[in-house]
């Protein structure tokens, strides 16, 4: 199967040809999850490429998720890629008991 997409102005050829190994990235971990359809899943890594396509792909999963931002600005940003939730300025250690261990989901930026 082919997909063809324009790439905008403001990408440039070699950010283009990272998107997908990125997006297959995400979806690949978030696949290790089963079926998400209800679950709650805290995603680290938030405003980085892979964090933003795992909200996305976890949000039209409906599954509920919840991101990591260091402030307000970058908060913003992980809600418009789809989370439902956005933990500012804490530490993981701090909610992690609200999750099943399986759905961590960690990328580093």
């Amino acid at each position: 199967m082919n997909f063809i997409a324009e790439i905008p102005d403001t990408v440039s050829y070699a950010q283009a040809a990272t998107l997908p190994v990125a997006g297959l990235s995400a979806l690949y971990t978030l696949r290790k999850g089963g079926m998400l359809l209800g679950k709650r899943i805290l995603i680290t890594g938030s405003t980085g490429v892979l964090g933003h396509f795992a909200h996305q792909l976890a949000s039209l999963s409906e599954a509920f998720n919840v991101g990591i931002a260091r402030n307000d600005e970058k908060a913003k940003k992980v809600i418009e890629a789809g989370a439902n939730e956005v933990i500012i300025g804490e530490y993981i250690s701090k909610s992690v008991e609200k999750f099943d261990p399986f759905y961590l989901i960690v990328f580093v930026n």
